[in-house]
């Protein structure tokens, strides 16, 4: 749990993902599918700003299905990348293959969490 002085209080939604979610472990394939997605647009943006944006993130990724998102097309693709996605096209096309690759892994290890 956070604790903080009056002038540095954070984020609701940063305090409820540090304190219930990071660094627990995850056995869902579509819930660690998400945390690996979300993880990768650090490189872009601050965990609070992709936590206010988790929601519109799901919609774009059909709620993080990995069976889904691996189906992804190059027009499904480009109209995520025209419908203000707040990801690079380089970003949104690694979570395409992402996904792609989590049925790789299971063909060879029968579960993408082991």
């Amino acid at each position: 749990m956070f604790i903080f002085g009056p002038s540095s209080l954070p984020e609701p939604l940063y305090v409820s993902f540090h304190d219930e979610e990071w660094g627990l472990p995850v056995y869902d394939d579509q819930k660690l599918f998400e945390v690996l997605s979300l993880s990768a647009a650090l490189s872009e943006f601050s965990w609070p700003t992709i936590l206010n944006k988790r929601e519109k993130f799901r919609k774009l990724f059909d709620n993080f299905d990995p069976a889904s998102v691996a189906k992804f097309n190059e027009k499904k693709i480009l109209s995520l990348k025209s419908s203000g996605s707040l990801l690079s096209e380089q970003k949104m096309r690694a979570v395409v293959e992402n996904a792609r690759q989590i049925f790789k892994v299971k063909d060879l290890y029968l579960a993408f969490n082991f």
